[in-house]
This record gives C-alpha cells, structure tokens and sequence, in this order.
C-alpha cells in the first residue's frame, strides 16, 4: 500500500511540475487589413489586435519576421504591457518600394509574450498577412475623361471650321 502511494505521490508531483514548466503566451492575435491592395511607392495598412486571455499582465512585443529587404514595416506601437482580458490595438504600416515587382507578398508577424513577474519568455505567436501590388493601377475616371473630351472637341471645332 504505501508502494503504491510513493508511486502516485511520484507521478502526481512529475505532472504537476511538467504542467508549471509548459507556460505560454496568453494572447489571441486578429489582424484586419485596411488596405492591403498598393501600388509600389504607395503604404499598406493593417489593424493588430491583441487580445489576452490570461489572468496575468504580459509585455507584448511585435516584429516582422525575416522583414523583405526594402520594404518598411512600422508598427504604433510595437512594445506595450497588456492586463488580464484586456484588447490593445497596433497600427502595422507596411511600406512598398517605388520598384516593387508585381505580385503577392507575405510577411509573417510575431507577437512575443512576456512575463515580467517571472522574468521569462512565455512563447510566440506568428501569423501571416500579405500586400497585394496589383499589375496595373486603374486611373481615376475624371483623369481618362477630361483629356478624351477635349480631345472630341478639338475635332469637332476642326471638323467644323473645315465645313464653313
């Protein structure tokens, strides 16, 4: 009897000591594109949103992974503190070159978790996002019409000059 107590004494206290030691990152990340669709030169914009799903206060931390060389990515803000069931929002701006390439580009976001009372790393967080550079920009209807309607009067006012 008392074996077989020792053994689950044994085992109950590995579990326990397994369970503390597998601490992670309490957050639930949400991101929203604003515009993802941009010429090059042009920015794209995103909403990061951070939620925690822990009883604890954490510091957040967001960074691109392996950033396209380049391209700017700016995030408002990028370090914060967030309490237990509390949301806090980021502004990711990402920043085309003026020669991208035509195409889909991914990014995968980091949102690392820290614990300041225990000191330590509680785990990440990746998710992707991309940025559209479509193969040709549509020009405003206004800057097509006005050059083809001057260009329809001029004929006319020659046409009917030749007339007369």
């Amino acid at each position: 009897m008392k074996k077989e107590w020792l053994k689950t004494f044994v085992i109950v206290s590995v579990l326990l000591v397994a369970t503390i030691g597998m601490v992670s990152a309490g957050i639930v990340v949400d991101v929203t594109s604003v515009k993802d669709t941009v010429a090059p030169g042009e920015t794209a914009t995103y909403i990061v949103n951070v939620t925690s799903i822990t009883t604890e206060s954490e510091e957040i931390v967001l960074l691109i992974d392996d950033p396209t060389p380049g391209w700017g990515f700016n995030f408002n803000p990028n370090n914060y503190i967030i309490g237990p069931g509390d949301s806090v929002y980021s502004d990711l701006d990402i920043t085309v070159p003026s020669d991208a390439a035509v195409g889909e580009y991914y990014h995968t976001v980091n949102a690392t978790a820290y614990d300041p009372i225990l000191g330590e790393w509680l785990g990440v967080i990746q998710f992707t996002i991309y940025t559209n550079v479509p193969t040709t920009v549509i020009p405003e209807f206004t800057t097509i019409a006005i050059p083809v309607a001057a260009i329809f009067g001029l004929f006319l006012l020659i046409r009917r000059r030749k007339q007369r």
